[in-house]
């Protein structure tokens, strides 16, 4: 029988997001705004409808999405467990 203590040091998963998806995210809605703002308040992209479309904006967000994510290392405190097979992300 191992005591609460040993048990509430050991690797708890969690739903929290992670570093890396988190920033993601951000980079996600960031693009988003961007691509928003360039299209309403450029005199560029007002004149002769050359607005951004909206597949170069998604684009543009999946790949600056990924790239961001891909170069974010995990945190100190962020692990991976197997819990029933699955792998799940959890806090140290």
């Amino acid at each position: 029988m191992t005591s609460t203590r040993t048990q509430s040091k050991k690797n708890q998963s969690t739903y929290q997001p992670v570093r890396k998806v988190t920033a993601g995210v951000f980079t996600g809605a960031l693009v988003t705004f961007t691509v928003l703002i360039l299209n309403t308040y450029n005199p560029f992209f007002r004149q002769n409808n050359n607005k951004i479309s909206g597949e170069m904006a998604g684009a543009a967000t999946t790949v600056l999405t990924f790239i961001v994510s891909y170069l974010i290392p995990p945190g100190g405190e962020e692990t991976l467990v197997k819990k029933e097979g699955v792998t799940k992300s959890a806090k140290k």
